[in-house]
């Protein structure tokens, strides 16, 4: 996640900003970035923010969605068709 950060040109290291995480080794504080836009499912947020954190390579993430960029819309998880759809 840091170096598709600053592939876009933010710079995670110099946000103030933190967030507690609580992850399988403990704790840990991660940077909370603004990003300008924010593309994903066909749609697009403008000013959302977001924790900037990287996931072990083992697990075959890019990251994850929160409830502060799904609550915008209506939508439907449906695990057996493995999608989501938004309305």
């Amino acid at each position: 996640m840091w170096s598709i950060m600053e592939g876009l040109g933010y710079d995670p290291a110099s946000v103030k900003k933190r967030v507690r995480l609580v992850t399988a080794s403990g704790f840990e504080l991660a940077p909370q970035v603004s990003l300008d836009r924010f593309h994903c499912l066909g749609q697009e947020i403008r000013d959302l923010s977001v924790v900037c954190h990287d996931l072990p390579l083992d697990h075959y993430v890019d990251g994850l969605l929160g409830m502060d960029f799904l609550r915008q819309f209506d939508f439907a998880i449906r695990p057996k068709q493995e999608v989501i759809e938004i309305d």
